[in-house]
Formats: C-alpha cells, sequence, structure tokens
C-alpha cells in the first residue's frame, strides 16, 4: 500500500471513529450493553482463555465465582471500548472530570527535587485515559510503548495517547531517549504486564503462579537513575478514575535484579484483588499449562 492510500485510509477510519464518538453519553452507553451481549455471549470472544486466566488465578474459587468474574469483566470490556471511542472527541474539561489524581503531592515532591520518575502499571482499568496526565502534572509525560502490528491501528492509538500532550516512545529506544538529558524533569509511563515472550524465564510469583515478566522498567531505572512509582487506577463513584502513585524505589540503582519488578507484580496483584473484574483477563499471560484446576474442572458446566 502507497503512502497516499495508506494517508487516505487513516483519515477515512480516523474520521468515521471520530463521528461515531460525538453519540451522546447514553447511546454510548446502549452501545456498551450492545458490546457486552456479543462479547460475552454471541462472539464468547476468547472466553476459554478468561476462565482459564481467572481459574489459574483464583485457585480457591468455585467455578460459579470464576463465571460471575468473566461476566463482570466482559461488561467492564465493553465499556473499556465505549470509553476509547470518547477519546477520539472528548474535550479536555470532560475528561479531567472523569480523572482524577489521588496524591498529587507525592509527584510535586518528585518533581521539585528534579527527579525522573518511571511510572509502571497494568492492563487495569482505562489506562488509555492516562492520555491526560500531561494536564495533571508539571511533568513532562512520556508512553513507552510496544508497535502494534497494524500500522493503521497504530497510527490511529497513537493519535488518541497524544491528544493531551503525551509523547510516545517505542520500546526499542526507550533507553537511549531517556538517558539524554534533559532540562525538564520526565515522567515515563510502562504497562509492564504482558506476556514478554517464550525466551523470557518464569522467575516471579504473580497470581498464584509462577510468570514471565518484562523487566525494561527496572532496567531503565538502573540506566538513568530515575525513581520508580506504582501507578495504580481505581473507579470512582461517579463513573470516573482516581489515578494514585506509591513509591517502588527511589534508589533503583541499589536493587537487586529483580526486585524492582517483583515490588511491582505485587503492587498490581493487590490492586487486581479489590476488583478482578477489571484487570485484561482476555489475553494470554501464562502460555503453559492452561488446564483448569482439577476441582473447578470437575465443576464446570458443560461446553467450557
Amino acid at each position: 500500500m502507497n503512502r497516499f492510500l495508506e494517508a487516505t485510509v487513516f483519515r477515512l477510519v480516523y474520521l468515521s471513529l471520530y463521528v461515531c464518538s460525538l453519540v451522546p453519553p447514553v447511546l454510548l452507553r446502549r452501545l456498551s450493553d450492545i458490546l457486552f451481549v456479543l462479547l460475552h455471549s454471541l462472539l464468547r470472544y476468547r472466553s476459554k482463555v478468561t476462565l482459564q486466566n481467572l481459574a489459574r488465578a483464583f485457585p480457591d474459587k468455585t467455578y460459579a465465582d470464576i463465571a460471575s468474574t468473566a461476566g463482570l469483566f466482559y461488561q467492564h470490556l465493553a465499556r473499556l471500548l465505549t470509553d476509547v471511542l470518547r477519546l477520539f472527541s472528548i474535550s479536555e474539561p470532560a475528561i479531567r472530570r472523569m480523572v482524577r489524581l489521588r496524591n498529587p503531592g507525592l509527584l510535586q515532591a518528585c518533581h521539585a527535587s528534579k527527579r525522573d520518575v518511571i511510572a509502571v502499571t497494568g492492563h487495569y482499568g482505562n489506562w488509555e485515559y492516562l492520555n491526560i496526565l500531561p494536564r495533571l502534572t508539571d511533568y513532562e509525560v512520556f508512553a513507552v510503548y510496544k508497535p502494534l502490528k497494524s500500522k493503521l491501528a497504530g497510527r490511529i492509538v497513537a493519535r488518541i495517547r497524544s491528544r493531551f500532550g503525551m509523547q510516545l516512545i517505542p520500546a526499542g529506544q526507550a533507553a537511549r531517549q531517556l538517558m539524554r538529558s534533559s532540562p525538564h524533569p520526565r515522567l515515563s509511563v510502562l504497562i509492564a504486564d504482558q506476556y514478554p515472550g517464550p525466551s523470557s524465564p518464569a522467575d516471579f510469583c504473580f497470581l498464584n503462579q509462577s510468570t514471565a515478566a518484562f523487566t525494561g522498567a527496572e532496567k531503565l531505572a538502573r540506566a538513568t537513575g530515575a525513581m520508580v512509582l506504582y501507578l495504580e487506577m481505581e473507579p470512582t463513584a461517579a463513573g470516573g478514575w482516581e489515578v494514585g502513585f506509591s513509591l517502588i524505589t527511589d534508589t533503583p540503582q541499589t536493587c537487586s535484579e529483580g526486585e524492582i519488578t517483583a515490588k511491582f507484580l505485587d503492587k498490581l496483584q493487590g490492586t487486581i484483588s479489590k476488583r478482578p473484574e477489571l484487570w485484561l483477563w482476555s489475553h494470554r499471560r501464562w502460555k503453559t499449562g492452561n488446564c483448569l484446576p482439577g476441582h473447578l474442572q470437575a465443576n464446570a458446566p458443560a461446553g467450557h
């Protein structure tokens, strides 16, 4: 596909999604209800993976409990998709009403001391709403990301994430860019709970099982001397999100290998345990031993 055709397709797709995002919120909620039925009941989108992941993470729960949590997850996933659609056109005042910082004093203190910060988080809540962070803090904010296989999807996601000043850095370029000196303190956000690939050893205990994990955040922290914070998203009663930060380490060079990653996974597990349905269970985090635990397998109804 030549560049002109690629640009034309991008504009048409982006414009179509932008127009769809302009529908009233009440219609988006209806769309969310429809998507839930479609994903959960009709298409059964990655239902086997979702149930297996939940069962492995919570082996003491009955099948009924697992199925209930899976249903709540699909409700969240449907809302997540419609909320992402809103990001094509949502105004800054509107998104600021939906996202607030729980403890802005911590970031203010880090910024006052002119420390770079690496904030690690997971696929929990609505991570795409973090694109408003540049307007909520004095930091120059970067998102370190893994490029998508689809160039079209990658361009669309990049446009959404950069709407409010977020700067994007491909993961392969992060170390080189963040090691450059800068007159402004930098806050770099990494989503670090993806499956890193078969070559990575499963050295961490996470959600009741041995888990391979990205260690890029701690490598970046050691190379740059940046503080490492855990970023947590929690739902608010008004339907928005509260973003909180907590310290993992302010001396990354003194941490042993794997220590920062282990602390991050421990904090993420604590977040997930509060509202399990808000984590992204439909992706393969664990690529081996995907059988349900025996007592859940025995209690599972036919067809699961």
